[in-house]
């Protein structure tokens, strides 16, 4: 055994235990929440109608915007589709959780 052997096993051990810090959508989810017909969305202004036309079209039973540097839960919902918006309410991407 050389010595570099314990360290690659902790190495992978602990690659093993990680996930990314939010998980995307790429498809239906088990409640339905999908963001592959939002792309038009992108670049529009936040405003109510686009909330409410993206929730339908991603089939979410609910929805948050994130603004950079809002405080938000952590929780992963299968059911809420996340708008992210820029410094100015404008979107920049949608993600289901």
């Amino acid at each position: 055994m050389t010595r570099t052997t314990p360290l690659i096993a902790v190495a992978l051990g602990m690659s093993a235990c990680t996930t990314p810090p939010h998980p995307v959508a790429t498809g239906p989810g088990p409640a339905g929440c999908t963001t592959d017909a939002l792309a038009d969305l992108i670049g529009k202004r936040a405003k109510t109608a686009l909330g409410s036309a993206a929730m339908q079209r991603s089939g979410a039973k609910a929805m948050r915007w994130l603004r950079p540097d809002s405080a938000m839960t952590m929780d992963y919902r299968t059911d809420r589709l996340n708008i992210l918006l820029n410094e100015t309410d404008m979107v920049i991407g949608f993600r289901c959780g």
